[in-house]
């Protein structure tokens, strides 16, 4: 999706959740997933696709997100142990690692066919790679990014032919053939896939794509907070009521960019590395 996409639909998902000086922290981890190229020494190749489910599997995609979901929980449960500039840096640590996190989430739905193979049902993926709830998950799959396909599936006119019944079947409800992000992405309304999305189901598959998201980042917010309450222990909501109080400066949101992203770069690495 695009960055003005990725920030409007966390935006709108935690807004019940999170005041405005956090949610902004949080969408700058969001929109830093897509500077990630400029760390690719540091970072490696399936965490660098991983993040945006692409040119990867889903379980590739899958366990980029649980990973990041490890390193939420643990900046928070930190940050419910300690005081001062110690426990402000691990909070902002932790809404920048949120922000990844729901970058990837994010992009699930538009860079996979979830939407193709759900059609305009109003169901959310349930995080799972083996048992997706989706009729037939083995044909749930990831785009495939190539700068020479991507030129040339934009080019040769292939949207008319997408949207033939036999075509679409083949390119969007199967799980054997390759497809590429031109084809596959509901990044914006208007993509080829949302238009192709729409001639057949009659409706944007960018907007419900969108929709789910939204859906999805609420889902994941929950879980997190209740895995910082059991990892927490006694008395989780102390931690919550000061996060709730909380309201980081405009010096502390862009500090969040630079110890946030050194801190998930470290961590992430580390467990690839391990792996």
């Amino acid at each position: 999706m695009l960055t003005h996409v990725h920030a409007d639909i966390t935006e709108k998902a935690l807004r019940k959740y999170f005041n405005k000086g956090q949610i902004t922290a949080i969408i700058h981890g969001n929109i830093d997933s897509d500077s990630i190229a400029h760390y690719f020494d540091k970072v490696g190749e399936p965490y660098r696709k991983a993040q945006h489910f692409a040119n990867v599997t889903v379980a590739e995609g899958v366990e980029f997100v649980k990973r990041a979901e490890s390193i939420v929980v643990d900046e928070f449960v930190s940050a419910s142990k300690s005081t001062g500039d110690e426990k402000t840096n691990n909070m902002l640590k932790g809404l920048y690692a949120m922000g990844r996190l729901f970058h990837a989430v994010q992009d699930f739905y538009s860079h996979t066919n979830w939407i193709n193979l759900t059609g305009a049902k109003k169901v959310v993926w349930n995080g799972s790679a083996e048992n997706p709830n989706v009729k037939n998950p083995e044909n749930l799959k990831t785009c495939v990014f190539n700068i020479f396909t991507e030129v040339s599936d934009r080019l040769t006119g292939l949207t008319k032919k997408l949207k033939k019944p036999k075509t679409y079947k083949e390119f969007y409800l199967t799980g054997d053939k390759e497809v590429s992000h031109a084809v596959l992405s509901k990044d914006y309304e208007g993509s080829i896939a949302d238009m192709v999305f729409k001639k057949v189901e009659g409706e944007s598959g960018f907007n419900l794509a969108s929709k789910d998201a939204i859906k999805h980042t609420k889902i994941e917010w929950l879980t997190l907070k209740r895995a910082v309450e059991s990892s927490i222990g006694d008395n989780p909501e102390n931690f919550f009521e000061d996060l709730s109080k909380w309201k980081p400066s405009k010096k502390e949101i862009k500090h969040s960019l630079k110890i946030g992203g050194e801190n998930f770069r470290t961590k992430m690495s580390e467990m690839y590395r391990n792996s």
